[in-house]
């Protein structure tokens, strides 16, 4: 089910997290939320990018061991499982076959149970959720917040930028998410499930990505449109700023106001334009 999350970022790191870039700085700050459905989409994304520092690694392990036995997590820990699987590092089969033991899932033990099978060798030190503290990671990922945009690295974002691409070039971490399963029509086979990620950036527009061949490429560049007049209040103010918006769910629900309420002004209908103009130009599907 689709879902839009606005919310702000865990980032950066403590001093063990200090050289996180990249995918590893989007993820660790998911893994570390409040936010179960945030979790888990750390969770996929670490699974897709193989993703394997041990830094980000902990958090999702910790927090599998948080939420293991509980019947509305079933999914979350399954990811979590499968997001530490794909590491092969034995630094958590000790702590994998513990977390065996406690699930009450067939399908989380199913997962754990072929994540302790993929460890290969002997790890020197073995994750224990008992020493590791979540709450010094979050105050430090609390302290490294930057809201900084880079506007032009927005603009040099191209189709087909890969997602850790698309991450060093803004300089920033997103200001909303969105994750779906999509069905693609491919030739000769049909349609395939396809994950599906917006990354949103506040004031200046988004990028979906599509999961395709091993990791996340842009395939629509949303951007937010530039008014240089006041819209004013009213039913009338409301669409126009709706279609003003860089989230493809509140300006096409505009778009549906505009019909349904008959606001077929100059000004609403010109700002129409320039969100399918803009909208043509970043490639989008409308």
């Amino acid at each position: 089910m689709k879902k839009i999350l606005f919310f702000l970022l865990l980032i950066h790191a403590t001093c063990a997290f200090a050289e996180f870039s990249g995918v590893n700085h989007v993820v660790a700050g998911l893994l570390a939320s409040e936010d179960p459905d945030l979790v888990k989409l750390g969770a996929k994304i670490a699974e897709n990018e193989r993703v394997t520092d041990t830094r980000v690694l902990d958090v999702a392990a910790y927090q599998l061991s948080q939420k293991i036995g509980r019947e509305q997590h079933i999914d979350l820990v399954s990811w979590l499982a499968i997001a530490i699987e794909q590491s092969k590092n034995a630094r958590y089969a000790a702590f994998t076959q513990n977390m065996i033991s406690r699930a009450k899932s067939d399908k989380v033990k199913s997962h754990l149970e072929s994540a302790a099978k993929s460890f290969k060798g002997e790890s020197e030190d073995s994750f224990s959720p008992e020493s590791f503290d979540m709450q010094a990671v979050k105050d430090e990922l609390m302290k490294s917040v930057s809201n900084d945009l880079n506007r032009g690295g927005f603009k040099s974002v191209k189709l087909r930028d890969d997602l850790n691409t698309v991450i060093q070039k803004l300089g920033s971490e997103p200001s909303g998410y969105e994750d779906d399963i999509v069905y693609i029509r491919r030739p000769f086979v049909g349609k395939l499930p396809t994950q599906r990620l917006v990354m949103l950036y506040k004031g200046l527009g988004g990028f979906r990505m599509d999961f395709t061949k091993g990791k996340y490429v842009v395939e629509v560049i949303y951007n937010e449109l530039s008014l240089s007049f006041e819209p004013g209040e009213g039913s009338k103010g409301e669409i126009i700023r709706m279609l003003a918006q860089y989230n493809p769910e509140v300006y096409r629900e505009g778009a549906k106001r505009i019909c349904s309420e008959n606001q077929y002004s100059n000004e609403v209908l010109d700002v129409a334009a320039m969100r399918v103009w803009a909208d043509r130009n970043g490639q989008d599907d409308m």
